[in-house]
């Protein structure tokens, strides 16, 4: 897994969009709002270069193309998965041999977390929330082990969500909810002082 924080990369910003594919490039300009192009163009160019690395092969010659459930693979080697997520402020990336999925979140203190947590949270996912120290802090680690399992798992944002796990612990899950019946985990961290991080990976890549 690896983090960075895109404001690191302001005065690399020309350089970054240089490695990009003239499609790459393309993308980024259409984007309205400048920060939206900058945070495509240091993840998509950091990307490249985490795929270079792993695969011994020139950054630019990588062919990132739209796999299963749409989730990005490498053409010439779908068996190295990635997952990408990001904020205003980070980037996350995570490589690996298996099926996995990573999400971050930026943990803001004014969103109204309360309306959405029972059309989103399991009951013990939201009396778990509510118990927490940090309550607030508590729904995002919730979130993100959701987004990340969803992820991993090529599904996306789905109904019922509530029935997506939310917590530490063993859960039962029916394989038809996330198109799968493989053993999951899902690990949560902190990034940086206001932001947190989830990864999802198949319990037998975690072991």
């Amino acid at each position: 897994v690896y983090a960075v924080r895109i404001a690191d990369f302001d005065q690399q910003l020309a350089k970054l969009l240089n490695e990009l594919t003239p499609d790459e490039r393309d993308r980024a300009a259409r984007y309205h709002r400048p920060a939206d192009a900058r945070r495509f163009a240091v993840a998509r160019a950091l990307l490249r270069r985490l795929l270079a690395r792993h695969t011994s092969s020139p950054a630019e010659t990588l062919r990132i193309v739209n796999g299963e459930h749409q989730k990005p693979v490498l053409a010439d080697m779908p068996d190295l998965h990635f997952s990408v997520a990001h904020t205003v402020h980070y980037v996350l990336i995570a490589t690996g041999p298996a099926a996995l999925g990573i999400d971050v979140e930026f943990i803001d203190p004014a969103f109204a977390y309360a309306d959405v947590l029972n059309a989103t949270f399991s009951a013990a996912g939201q009396r778990s929330v509510k118990a927490a120290p940090d309550p607030c802090r508590a729904f995002y680690e919730g979130w993100t082990r959701k987004e990340s399992l969803l992820k991993a798992t090529g599904r996306g944002l789905t109904d019922p969500l509530a029935a997506v796990p939310d917590i530490a612990g063993k859960h039962y899950v029916p394989g038809n909810l996330l198109g799968t019946t493989l053993d999951w985990e899902v690990h949560s961290f902190p990034v940086g002082n206001d932001h947190v991080g989830a990864l999802a990976l198949p319990a037998r890549a975690a072991s």
